[in-house]
C-alpha cells in the first residue's frame, strides 16, 4: 500500500513537471511531529491541572493523622526496676491484670517485720485487755464484800444500841404486869395438875386407873411446878430492875460493834482507794490499743508498698503499648504501658490547614490509608471538628504568628480493624467535602 502511494506521488509530479509547474515545497515532518507533541503534553498538563483543580476543589488532604483509641494510661505508684513483663503487647487484659512486676524484696521484707510487730502488738493489748477484766472483776468482788461486812456490823451496832437503850430505859410495867400475868397462870395450871394427881391417886386405888397414867399425871405436875418457879424468878427480876454490871457488859458489846463497823468501813474505803489500779490498768489497754493501731498503719503501709511493687491495670482492653524491658528502671507516675478500650472503637486523630478547615463538614465521607505497619485502606466520616486552630486548642500563644496552622478533625472508620493496628500508627485521610 506504501509503495502504491510512492508511485502515485512520483507520477503527479512528473505530470506537473511537464506541464511546467513550480514543484510544491519540502514538508517538515519533524516541526509537524514537534507540535502533536506539545499539543499532546499541553492537552495532557490542561487535563491534570483541571482534574487537579476538580480534585483540590472536591478533596481535602490532612495534614497529619493517626490512629486514636481510648487509651488509659498505666503508671507505676513506685519507683523500681522491672524484673518481669507479665502481659504481652496486643494481649486481651481484664481489670485488675498485672502487667509489670517490679522488685519487691525490700517490700517483702517490711512487710514480713511489719506482720511480727503487729502480732506482738495485738498480743499484748489482749494482754492489757485480760489484765483490766481480771482488775475490775477482783475490785467488784471485793467491794461487794466490803460493802456487805458495813451492812452486817450496822445492823449488829444498831442491835446493840438497841438493847443498851433498853437495859438503860428499865422494865415498863407493862412487862410487869405480864409476867405476873403468866405467873398467874402458872399457878393455876399448877393447881389443875394436883388436882389431876389427886383424881389419879383415888382411881388408881379404886383399880379404874393404872399407876401409868398416875405418873404421867406427876410428871405433869412436876413439870408445871418448874414453869411456875420461872415465872416467879421473871417476876422478880422484873421487879428488881437492870443491874450496873448488865448495863456495862451492853456498853462493852456496843463498843465492840462500833469498832467492828469502823473496821469494816475502813476496809471499804481501801476497796474504793483500789479504783486506781482500774484505772492505770485502763491507761494500758489505750496505750497497747494506740500501739496496736500503729502496727496496723505500718502494715497498711508496708503491703501498699508491696502492692505498689506490681502494675496493674485499672481498666479491660487491649494492650498497645509496653515501654519498659526487664531490668529498666521505671519512676513513679510516668507511663509504662497503654491499654485501649476496645469497646469503644478507633478513630482517626486528623489535622488540616486552616485553610482547608471551612470546606470540612461532620457527615463529610473520608478514605484513609494506614501507613505504620500492615498498610490498610479503611473507609470513615467527619463526625468532630475543632472550633479553634491547634496552638488555642492546646493553649498556647494565640497571636497572629500561631494562628492559620492546623485545625483538628476527628474522623470515626466504618469498617473493622485488621489485626496488627494498634493506637499511635500514622496514618493519611483524604476528606471528600463536595
Amino acid at each position: 500500500m506504501a509503495e502504491q502511494e510512492t508511485n502515485l506521488s512520483a507520477a503527479y509530479q512528473l505530470r506537473r513537471q511537464a506541464r511546467g509547474a513550480e514543484p510544491p515545497p519540502k514538508q517538515r515532518r519533524w516541526l509537524l511531529r514537534l507540535i502533536t507533541g506539545a499539543a499532546v503534553v499541553l492537552c495532557g498538563s490542561l487535563l491534570a491541572v483541571g482534574l487537579w483543580i476538580w480534585w483540590s476543589y472536591t478533596h481535602v488532604s490532612t495534614v497529619s493523622a493517626t490512629l486514636a483509641a481510648s487509651v488509659v494510661s498505666i503508671s507505676p505508684k513506685a519507683d523500681g526496676r522491672v524484673v518481669a513483663v507479665v502481659a504481652e503487647e496486643q494481649e486481651h487484659v481484664e481489670a485488675g491484670r498485672q502487667l509489670l512486676r517490679l522488685d519487691d524484696a525490700e517490700a517483702r521484707a517490711a512487710v514480713e517485720a511489719a506482720e511480727a510487730m503487729m502480732a506482738l502488738r495485738t498480743s499484748e493489748y489482749l494482754q492489757a485487755q485480760e489484765t483490766l477484766a481480771m482488775t475490775r472483776s477482783l475490785r467488784a468482788s471485793e467491794e461487794a464484800r466490803a460493802q456487805a461486812q458495813v451492812h452486817v456490823a450496822e445492823a449488829r451496832c444498831a442491835e446493840a444500841r438497841a438493847v443498851l437503850e433498853r437495859v438503860k430505859k428499865g422494865v415498863r410495867q407493862e412487862e410487869i404486869d405480864a409476867a405476873r400475868s403468866r405467873l398467874d397462870s402458872a399457878r393455876a395450871l399448877q393447881a389443875l395438875r394436883e388436882l389431876e394427881v389427886q383424881q389419879s391417886e383415888e382411881l388408881l386405888t379404886e383399880g379404874i386407873e393404872s399407876r401409868h397414867a398416875l405418873e404421867i399425871a406427876r410428871t405433869q405436875l412436876a413439870l408445871q411446878k418448874n414453869a411456875v418457879r420461872q415465872a416467879e424468878l421473871e417476876v422478880q427480876r422484873l421487879c428488881a430492875g437492870a443491874f450496873e454490871e448488865d448495863v456495862r457488859a451492853v456498853e462493852s458489846a456496843l463498843t465492840a460493834r462500833e469498832a467492828e463497823l469502823e473496821e469494816a468501813r475502813a476496809q471499804l474505803a481501801l476497796v474504793l482507794a483500789q479504783q486506781m489500779q482500774v484505772t492505770v490498768a485502763e491507761e494500758r489497754v489505750t496505750g497497747a490499743k494506740a500501739q496496736l493501731d500503729g502496727a496496723q498503719a505500718g502494715l497498711d503501709r508496708a503491703r501498699s508498698t508491696l502492692r505498689a511493687a506490681s502494675v496493674d491495670t485499672d481498666v479491660p482492653g487491649i494492650v498497645t503499648r509496653i515501654y519498659p524491658n526487664v531490668g529498666e528502671f521505671c519512676r513513679r507516675g510516668e507511663t509504662v504501658v497503654l491499654v485501649a478500650d476496645p469497646g469503644k472503637g478507633f478513630w482517626i486523630d486528623a489535622y488540616v490547614s486552616e485553610r482547608d478547615a471551612p470546606l470540612v463538614g461532620v457527615g463529610q465521607p473520608a478514605h484513609v490509608r494506614i501507613l505504620a505497619g500492615p498498610r490498610s485502606d479503611l473507609e470513615g466520616e467527619v463526625t468532630q471538628i475543632s472550633e479553634h486552630t491547634q496552638s488555642r486548642d492546646s493553649g498556647g500563644d494565640v497571636g497572629p504568628a500561631a494562628q492559620g496552622e492546623r485545625v483538628w478533625v476527628k474522623i470515626r472508620l466504618r469498617e473493622e480493624l485488621p489485626p496488627g493496628l494498634k493506637h499511635g500508627m500514622t496514618a493519611r485521610a483524604v476528606i471528600k467535602v463536595r
